[in-house]
């Protein structure tokens, strides 16, 4: 797989990556959050005693379950999105950790000889 500079990439499109990253990272954060979980919560609170005006037939359901699913496929393509990110934000501390261990590896290699 050919990587890209990311030099040669199109400012719109760059500028519109990083838009959507920081929109995924801040949805990641809120619903993370225990507010989320309250919110998702009273929604079920509100959902339930609606089925006596619906009358707990298909389309009380159908509410729910659609809900849900596209609720679903949406957090979990910018969830994953946020992942994508920080995993790359790893991988890179892990390489300049890396890089700095072998430069001190180095270091007292050169020591050691001195000393002896």
């Amino acid at each position: 797989m050919k990587k890209t500079n990311p030099s040669t990439k199109s400012p719109k499109k760059t500028k519109n990556n990083h838009t959507f990253h920081n929109w995924s990272d801040t949805v990641s954060k809120i619903v993370g959050s225990p507010y989320w979980f309250l919110f998702s919560f009273a929604i079920i609170i509100v959902w339930v005693p609606s089925g006596f005006f619906f009358g707990f037939n298909d389309i009380w359901h159908l509410l729910i379950n659609t809900t849900t699913t596209i609720l679903t496929f949406l957090m979990m393509s910018l969830l994953h999105a946020s992942q994508d990110q920080w995993e790359k934000k790893m991988d890179r501390t892990q390489d300049r950790e890396r890089e700095e261990m072998r430069e001190i590896r180095k270091h007292l290699e050169e020591l050691e000889k001195r000393i002896k």
